[in-house]
C-alpha cells in the first residue's frame, strides 16, 4: 500500500507510481503489446470488448460474421494485472488464452461460456488504484467502429494509466473538486504522456507505441508531437483519503417511493431519483415530483447511469437490491456536474 495522499504536477504523481512499482515492468508492457498486436492482426473474431448500449454486457455475440464477448471492466483489469507476473502470450484465440490463464471477463456471466467470473480488483486493492483509458473504451464508439478497433481500444496495455480510485479519494483539480481525475481528458494527455516517454526510451518502445497506434487508430506521428510538448505547470491535482461517513451510499436499502404516478412513451415519473438495473437499455426518460402537477428534475436514466458508471455498479445496494435511489425527491449530490439534467424553475 501507498500512500497517495498529497498534492502533484503530473510528473510528480507518475514518478511515485514508477517509484513504487505500480504499473507492470516497461519490458512486460512492451512485450504485451507487440504480442497482442500480433494477435489482433490476424484476428477477424473472437475478440472481447467493453460493453455498451448496443453491445449488452455478459453476451457472448456474433454480428456480421463476428464473435465477440461483451464485458465490464472486470476482463480489462484481470488482464492488465497478468502483465505484472509476466508478458501475455496470445498464441491463437483471446477466449482460450483468457480462461486457460483463469481470467475473469465479468461479475455475472453464465458457467456455461467457461469463462471465469467474480472481482478482479487487485490493483484497487494492493494500490488503491484504478485503471483509466487514454482512448475511452466505455464510450459509445462511431457505429462504423468495428468490434476489432473496439477490442484494440479496450484491451491494449499502453491505453491505460493508472489513477487513485474515486472510492477511495476524493479528487482535486487545480483546487476545484471532481469525481475522477481519471476521466478528464487534460489529466489524461499529461499521465499518458508521462508513461508513453517512458515507453519511448525503452528498447521497443517506439515500435510497441506504433503499434498501439495502428490498433487504435490515431496519428503515431501527431501523438508524438503532442506528448513531447506538453509541459508542466498549469495542472496541479490533490487527493484526499475519504473516510466513511463520506460515501453517499447507504448500505441497507433505501425503502422506494418510486411508484409510477404517469407514463407517456418512454417517460415516467417517480417520487424519488432511482437508478436501476431493470430500467437499463429502456432509453427511460424520468421525471421527478412530488406530485404531478409539479415537476422538480428530469434525466435521462442510461445517460446518468453511463456516466457514473462504476461509482454506481460497484455499491453493494446495486449488486444486492438492483437499484439506488435517492429518497426526498431530490438529486443527489454528486450528480450536480454531470450533464443531461434538467432543473424545472
Amino acid at each position: 500500500m501507498i500512500n497517495l495522499v498529497g498534492r502533484y504536477t503530473p510528473y510528480k504523481f507518475h514518478s511515485l507510481l514508477k517509484e513504487n512499482e505500480c504499473y507492470p515492468s516497461l519490458e512486460n508492457l512492451i512485450s504485451s503489446q507487440i504480442n497482442f498486436y500480433n494477435w489482433w492482426k490476424k484476428s477477424n473474431s473472437g475478440f472481447i470488448i467493453r460493453h455498451s448500449k448496443i453491445h449488452k454486457k455478459f453476451k457472448l455475440l456474433t454480428s456480421q460474421g463476428v464473435t465477440y464477448f461483451s464485458s465490464d471492466n472486470e476482463a480489462c483489469v484481470s488482464l492488465y494485472e497478468s502483465i505484472f507476473d509476466k508478458p501475455i502470450n496470445i498464441q491463437s484465440d483471446l477466449f482460450d488464452f483468457f480462461k486457460s490463464n483463469n481470467l475473469k471477463v465479468g461479475i455475472k456471466v453464465g458457467k456455461s461460456l467457461g469463462f471465469k467470473t467474480g472481482m478482479a480488483n487487485g490493483i484497487c486493492r494492493k494500490y488503491q488504484l484504478k485503471l483509466s483509458h487514454y482512448i475511452d473504451a466505455a464510450k459509445d464508439l462511431d457505429l462504423n467502429d468495428s468490434i476489432k478497433k473496439r477490442a484494440a481500444i479496450y484491451l491494449s496495455p499502453l491505453n491505460i494509466f493508472l489513477t487513485p480510485n474515486p472510492n477511495k479519494f476524493q479528487h482535486h483539480l487545480n483546487d476545484k473538486n471532481i469525481y475522477d481525475v481519471g476521466e478528464n481528458n487534460i489529466i489524461k494527455e499529461h499521465l499518458h504522456s508521462h508513461l508513453i516517454k517512458d515507453i519511448l526510451a525503452t528498447e521497443n518502445g517506439r515500435y510497441a507505441y506504433k503499434l498501439y497506434c495502428n490498433m487504435c487508430e490515431i496519428n503515431f506521428d501527431e501523438q508524438i508531437e503532442k506528448i513531447f510538448s506538453i509541459r508542466e505547470g498549469a495542472v496541479l491535482f490533490e487527493f484526499e483519503k475519504k473516510v466513511k461517513k463520506q460515501i453517499f451510499d447507504k448500505e441497507k436499502p433505501v425503502k422506494l417511493y418510486t411508484k409510477r404516478k404517469q407514463s407517456s412513451g418512454n417517460t415516467i415519473t417517480l417520487r424519488n431519483f432511482i437508478l436501476k438495473k431493470s430500467y437499463i437499455g429502456k432509453n427511460l426518460t424520468i421525471v421527478i415530483s412530488k406530485n404531478s402537477e409539479t415537476p422538480i428534475f428530469n434525466y435521462n436514466h442510461d445517460d446518468i447511469l453511463n456516466q457514473l458508471g462504476e461509482r454506481i455498479t460497484k455499491l453493494p445496494c446495486w449488486s444486492k437490491y438492483g437499484y439506488y435511489t435517492k429518497s426526498g425527491s431530490v438529486l443527489p449530490k454528486f450528480c450536480d456536474k454531470l450533464t443531461g439534467i434538467k432543473m424545472y424553475p
